[in-house]
């Protein structure tokens, strides 16, 4: 997935790598097969906005969900 930033900012880290924060006008980049630890609002109080751009293999999940031990989390069906 790679995106950018259009308002506010972003907590943004891989797991591994250090955390950094995503400013207006910054692209991102998110990996295949990493797991992203935050993608987070950095503000309390002002809202982010962001646009995203997948690259779909329908292969595979799109997105899947980790608990804080990094299991995955079964969705209801």
């Amino acid at each position: 997935m790679v995106g950018y930033i259009v308002s506010g900012s972003i907590l943004f880290q891989v797991k591994g790598d250090s955390a950094k924060i995503l400013k207006a006008g910054d692209p991102f980049y998110e990996p295949a097969d990493v797991i992203i630890s935050h993608f987070d609002n950095a503000s309390a109080d002002a809202p982010a906005k962001f646009i995203l751009n997948y690259l779909m293999n329908t292969e595979k999940e799109f997105i899947i969900l980790l608990d804080d031990k990094g299991q995955e989390i079964k969705s209801p069906k």
